[in-house]
């Protein structure tokens, strides 16, 4: 969110020329919407490609294999609904950036932008404002973290697994499946 709203700041100059030569604020406006939403779609895109492919590594390292590893599989319904949700996300992104070259300082935005000006205090403001968001749910989720990681803990200490973990012996015998038939092999198994 950071990056957009400095790449708006980088943009006042060009945005207010823009609505000094006439353009209208739902040009700017759906200008905004269409780049903010196309690039969480290609973000969108980037996870579900990733995602996909985590999936073909999972089913070449074997997770057939798994208890539960023959149900994994790449889901199209849920990768509408995230491809939806990044452009919700767009959307949604739009709307501080939107209001930030929407505010009707095309004078100060040809000023600051200009040799020796400096940026608008709203801008910094508002840049602030999201580094202290963002370093406050970075707080949250490390303090999620370190609860989760301390019940984890303490479950695993005080909860019997439900047989004795000590001399115990493991083993695995592979079996020529190519010289029995298939009623034997499945009594084998």
């Amino acid at each position: 969110m950071n990056l957009l709203l400095v790449r708006a700041s980088g943009r006042v100059k060009e945005l207010a020329v823009r609505q000094a030569l006439g353009a209208s604020r739902g040009h700017i406006l759906s200008e905004v919407v269409v780049e903010t939403s196309l690039l969480t779609l290609a973000g969108g895109l980037l996870g579900l490609a990733a995602g996909a492919g985590g999936i073909r590594l999972l089913a070449v390292l074997g997770a057939s294999h798994l208890p539960l590893g023959s149900h994994i599989v790449f889901d199209a319904r849920l990768a509408l609904v995230a491809l939806a949700a990044s452009i919700v996300l767009g959307m949604v992104l739009a709307a501080p950036i939107a209001w930030f070259n929407l505010r009707g300082l095309e004078a100060n935005g040809l000023q600051s932008e200009s040799r020796g000006g400096t940026t608008i205090r709203a801008a910094q403001r508002l840049r602030h404002s999201f580094i202290v968001a963002q370093i406050a749910l970075a707080f949250v989720l490390l303090a999620g973290r370190g609860d989760c990681w301390g019940s984890v803990s303490n479950v695993r200490r005080a909860v019997s697994p439900g047989f004795r973990s000590d001399h115990v012996l493991s083993g695995q015998i592979s079996l020529p499946w190519k010289s029995y038939p298939t009623w034997q092999a499945r009594l084998c198994v």
